[in-house]
Order: structure tokens, then sequence, then C-alpha cells
């Protein structure tokens, strides 16, 4: 998936998916931050039968957890990410090749054009979370986030995806401040991501009949967020903290995760903290 043979046919494809109108009663984006606000009130409430499972339950630290959700919230409204309908879950299981019919399994056609599947967590949502978690995926099944697109090969995700409907040519290089926001812009709201499904994984965790170790994924998937938080959240402030700062409005579902604060007393609590560079 993340490999260049397939990466343009993919940023085509989701600009595309992006762009769609479709006649919901709310627009708002629910995704990520309702949805996590609503994870987060089930996952502080859980009980596990498997002791061994309660016992690793019993070492989140849910104060904290929130306190990352709060920063990472706040963090993201700097960017201002336009509303789009997203697909939300775009790994590489979910990314078809399309053949034409008669094809042979053996020898299949790995230039054709990409399609999507797998609608269950499509929903109104931000640009970046959407791009930010597909970037995310790279790490594959095998969680390997070493895989995390830097900013050369984000570019040519984004050369791809801004040449899918504005007429310019995709090997035409972007310059080097819109690089700079689109990459900040997806990087932030990665961390969303890892929220996301951390949280999600929680419940699944208690609730799911699969055998899969959940919360293992779910450390895996907090873990790499706090690793890449401080970066992540310093380039955001330096790219859009001059015009980011103060929040102009608070992103749809994040009331619950402030909790009552006023959002722009927490951006400015981050810019002034040693994450974002004077």
């Amino acid at each position: 998936m993340c490999s260049p043979q397939y990466v343009p046919r993919i940023a085509r494809q989701l600009r595309k998916f992006h762009q769609l109108q479709l006649d919901l009663p709310n627009k708002e984006p629910s995704t990520p931050w309702a949805v996590i606000a609503d994870w987060m009130r089930q996952a502080k409430q859980l009980t596990f039968k498997d002791q061994q499972k309660q016992a690793a339950y019993d070492q989140i630290d849910f104060a904290a957890l929130e306190q990352d959700v709060q920063q990472v919230a706040a963090t993201c409204s700097m960017t201002h990410s336009p509303v789009v309908f997203g697909h939300n879950d775009l790994l590489s299981g979910n990314i078809l090749v399309l053949q034409q019919p008669g094809f042979d399994p053996e020898d299949p056609d790995r230039e054709g054009p990409v399609g999507f599947i797998d609608y269950e967590y499509g929903a109104y949502t931000y640009r970046g979370f959407d791009i930010g978690n597909h970037f995310t995926e790279y790490a594959g099944f095998e969680g390997d986030y070493t895989r995390y697109p830097n900013k050369e090969q984000q570019e040519l995700f984004f050369r791809h995806y801004l040449a899918a409907d504005n007429g310019t040519a995709a090997d035409t290089p972007l310059p080097s401040d819109q690089l700079d926001r689109l990459s900040a812009e997806a990087n932030v709201w990665a961390l969303a991501s890892h929220l996301y499904w951390g949280i999600w994984a929680l419940i699944q965790a208690c609730h799911s009949p699969m055998d899969f170790d959940y919360i293992q994924f779910s450390n895996t998937r907090l873990g790499e967020m706090r690793r890449r938080k401080d970066a992540f959240i310093a380039e955001a402030c330096r790219v859009f903290g001059a015009e980011g700062s103060p929040v102009q409005a608070v992103p749809a579902g994040a009331e619950q995760l402030l909790q009552g604060q006023d959002v722009n007393g927490v951006v400015a609590s981050i810019a002034a903290s040693s994450l974002c560079p004077s």
C-alpha cells in the first residue's frame, strides 16, 4: 500500500471520495471527537472476566489518557482541516486493485484502478483525520510504525491527491509552504487516529469474540501516539501557530473532550509550553 507503485492511485481515489456530497440529515463531523468521547465513557466502565485482561486494564491511566485527548484535540483544531466525507479505515485490506473479468489470479494486473471497500466507519470527518489515519496504516498488519511516511513520501501522496481535480501535473513539486501545511495537518491528526483506535480496542478487548490481543493493540497505538506526540504538536505549532491560535471554533465533538474548558486556553497553554518553539 505504501509502495510508490500504488500511492498515486490511492491518493487520487481518496480525493474523489472526499468530494462526495451525500444527502445525509447531519453533515457535522462525528468522527473522531464525538466518537472518541463516547468510547472513552464506555472504556472507563469496563469489567473483564479474564483476570489477565483485567490486570492489564487496571494499569491504564485514564486521567493521563484524557489529557492526551484534550491536548491533541486542541492542537488539531489549529489546522482548520476541511470537513469531508471520510472512509476512516483505509488500511490495505480495504483497498482493491480492480481486475478485468476473466483475469488470471496467478498473474493479476497490478496497474489497474483502485477501489475502496468496507464503509463501516465512513462518516463526515476532517480531511486531516482520514489522511493521517491512512498514513498510520502504512504500518501494515505487523504494526511496524517505522513505515510511517516521511515528508518526501507524503509529498508523493499529496501531489497526486491535489492533481486529481485541479489540472496540475502530478510530477510538479509542491511549494514548500504548501507541503509543510499538508504534512503538519496529516501528522497531528494521525495522533487522533491512534487515540481513536487505541480506545476502540479497549472496548473490543472486553466484548469482541475474536481471538485477538486487543489490549496489546491498544497499547501499541497509544504508545505510538505518545512517541510521536511532542514532535507532531511542535510541528503543528510551527506551521499553524500564528494563524491557528486563538482557535475560531471548537471542532465538532470536542466540547465533551475539553470538559467545559476554554479551547483557546488549552491551545494557549500548548503554545506556551516547550512543545511549541518560539
